[in-house]
């Protein structure tokens, strides 16, 4: 019964990882092509300092947080008419978002490895707020978690507007905001830099280890505060 529940769960994610790998194709060619076109026409203007990986990247945090707005809207009430479990929509989910978020740095970083192999440094260079001198596991690992956390930002303001609609979604909003807010102050110097400026200490001090232990530690909180809100949402019959 349980290889059964578990295969269930994993030809769930696999069906909703390649949907969302569908959408995620076309979205990458075009992010691809204004890459391209930026680095010819603003060198000219500007020195260009942002590598296909990082132009991915910061495009994908958006993209990432509406891929999963969308999900949620379209996918939890079809998949419960459907048969399926709010715990296995939950498992299936997470695990599709999961492979989304580490898909799309790793096909930027790919990229960026072939555009180093022709001297195009314009493209190939690596991302800016990373002090690190791994070349593959760190950015790999922090950018797709960075990006996992929008897509779950996203997940529970959808979930918390489904569940609860109204003047509450104010507050999942807030959460999902605060929730990306504290990952990128471990990470990067955005929004986030005007918040560290006031604290008293920097978190460029913190080794590597900690801020994976810590970005895990919140995303595995997020993702059971998505739990909490799903895990029995009345489905709106349309």
């Amino acid at each position: 019964m349980k290889l059964k529940k578990d295969s269930n769960i994993v030809k769930l994610a696999l069906d909703f990882y390649s949907m969302q790998m569908k959408w995620t194709f076309w979205y990458l060619i075009v992010v691809f092509a204004l890459s391209i076109i930026a680095s010819f026409f603003l060198s000219d203007i500007t020195e260009w300092e942002r590598g296909i990986v990082e132009s991915i990247y910061s495009a994908s945090k958006i993209y990432l947080a509406i891929v999963a707005l969308f999900t949620c809207f379209a996918m939890l009430g079809f998949s419960v008419k459907n048969g399926i479990t709010r715990k296995d929509y939950f498992h299936g989910t997470a695990i599709a978002a999961i492979g989304l978020s580490f898909s799309i740095i790793i096909i930027g970083s790919i990229l960026s490895f072939i555009f180093s192999l022709f001297d195009f440094d314009a493209l190939s260079s690596g991302v800016s707020f990373l002090d690190t001198r791994s070349t593959w596991i760190v950015p790999i690992g922090s950018l797709s978690l960075i990006l996992l956390s929008y897509y779950i930002a996203g997940w529970i303001i959808a979930s918390g507007y489904y569940r609860f609609g109204g003047l509450k979604t104010i507050s999942f909003v807030m959460i999902g905001i605060s929730f990306v807010s504290i990952i990128g102050l471990l990470w990067e110097h955005g929004i986030e830099y005007y918040i560290e400026s006031t604290l008293l200490f920097s978190t460029d001090n913190i080794p590597i280890i900690y801020k994976f232990g810590v970005t895990l530690a919140l995303i595995g909180l997020a993702l059971w505060l998505v739990r909490l809100i799903t895990k029995r949402i009345p489905i709106k019959i349309e």
